[in-house]
């Protein structure tokens, strides 16, 4: 399904596919993920911070 306003973050090991490959990580700005996912509401903060952290995993 098509979205906006969500953000993934993938490891430099990251395969690429026919299918997507799981995320290191991910936050959204979408309201019906809101309940089910709090947690990864959109901190721009975190979300450079778990970049960085990916970014320096090697």
């Amino acid at each position: 399904m098509p979205a906006w306003d969500f953000w993934m973050v993938y490891g430099p090991d990251a395969k690429w596919s026919d299918e997507l490959p799981e995320p290191t990580w991910w936050e959204h700005q979408l309201d019906r993920l809101r309940r089910s996912y709090p947690d990864r509401r959109l901190d721009p903060d975190r979300l450079v911070a778990k970049m960085s952290e990916v970014g320096n995993s090697r």
